[in-house]
């Protein structure tokens, strides 16, 4: 008996564990279409990602946030996907400078079934800004779309960094066009 409910004490630690695991990022890079009348043939560096707000540790073990890090190396993925610039590189001397400040992830509602995401996105160029916008993306699920805790935020979160990379990605081409 006690073999038993140590197997059932193991089995829910196992699953809890990999309930918690942060999201990859390429889960958050959106499809991408090249628009060939859109591309510009400079380069685009991604300075490191910020967060702006505060986050409560004490939700931060059941409920993990994207990390800067994580979104940064989406960012990055889905810039090189978009075509959107010649180049997308590390390097300072690029022709932008592309900077990303999570501002607000904020889970809400009575089952948790609905995130809200705002980032600010900063384009530069020779040190002066060249467009600027908060990108404001919500997801929502459905009560038929029954997932217990950790994925369930992990879908929201999907969906919601998607949408607001998309959405980045169509703003930064007619940004760009003008410029």
């Amino acid at each position: 008996m006690t073999d038993s409910r140590f197997g059932w004490v193991l089995a829910l630690c196992v699953l809890l564990g990999a309930g918690c695991a942060s999201t990859p990022y390429d889960r958050l890079v959106p499809p991408t279409q090249v628009d060939q009348r859109k591309q510009a043939t400079q380069s685009v560096s991604v300075s490191r990602v910020t967060r702006s707000y505060e986050s409560n540790p004490l939700l931060e073990s059941t409920v993990p946030k994207v990390s800067p890090e994580t979104f940064h190396d989406a960012l990055i993925e889905t810039l090189r996907r978009s075509q959107l610039f010649g180049a997308v590189t590390s390097a300072s001397d690029a022709t932008y400078r592309l900077s990303a400040d999570i501002v607000a992830e904020k889970l809400t509602g009575a089952v948790d079934n609905t995130l809200t995401l705002l980032i600010r996105y900063e384009l530069e160029r020779g040190g002066g800004p060249v467009w600027s916008e908060n990108i404001l993306s919500q997801a929502e699920l459905s009560a038929a779309e029954v997932f217990v805790g950790a994925e369930r935020h992990r879908r929201l979160q999907i969906t919601a960094f998607r949408d607001n990379l998309a959405a980045l990605l169509e703003r930064l081409s007619n940004a760009i066009a003008g410029d």
